[in-house]
């Protein structure tokens, strides 16, 4: 099964039914993915959505022709308290990531990106095969989908944190209270409360 969010929708590309899903329709030939798109991107109507058809792979890749790709990768960063880093950004709380620059692998970029917007040092990437995530938006009038990579990470550093204004991030932050990271997850995109919550921490 695939997951991608279009706006506020869990979209799923999946093989079988699922019974929380709101709508569902069963993947033909001249299935209409700009159509889906607009409806699901313009309502908040559907929690989720799916989309059925028996080879989940040419699924998605039906689905990905009506898009432009983009790759990013970020990271799940906790320190040696088992706080976790957070940024805020543009409103919302996110985790640190960026876009994947030409010929740097996911992995370098992780590191990378994180390093950049949080003014962090020490790194350790802890788990090597990362936690995908799909969501969708609009650069331009072009339609985009963006992968993004997420790898759990481990700081030994405390020193100050500095966030990268350029990137509209105004705070860096570690949570360590439960209650702290639900208010923070209650202020969040879907898929980034996905990665905290299939990455251990709630």
């Amino acid at each position: 099964m695939y997951k991608v969010y279009i706006n506020h929708t869990e979209l799923r590309l999946t093989e079988k039914k699922n019974a929380d899903a709101n709508q569902r329709f069963y993947f033909h030939e001249d299935f209409d993915w700009i159509s889906l798109y607009h409806q699901l991107k313009n309502t908040d109507r559907y929690i989720c959505c799916e989309v059925i058809h028996d080879n989940v792979t040419d699924l998605f890749s039906s689905f990905s022709k009506a898009f432009t790709p983009i790759e990013a990768a970020g990271g799940v960063v906790k320190n040696n308290k088992g706080e976790l880093l957070m940024i805020h950004r543009l409103g919302k709380w996110d985790l640190p990531k960026g876009k994947i620059e030409m010929g740097e692998s996911p992995i370098n970029a992780a590191v990378r990106e994180v390093e950049e917007e949080c003014g962090i040092e020490n790194l350790t990437v802890k788990d090597t095969m990362p936690f995908k995530t799909y969501h969708t938006y609009e650069l331009d009038e072009n339609r985009i989908l963006k992968l993004t990579y997420w790898f759990t990470m481990k700081t030994s550093s405390y020193s100050k944190m500095k966030p990268q204004t350029e990137e509209g991030i105004d705070k860096v932050v570690w949570v360590a209270d439960a209650e702290d990271l639900r208010k923070k997850l209650k202020n969040t995109y879907q898929n980034i409360r996905d990665v905290v919550i299939s990455l251990g921490f709630k």
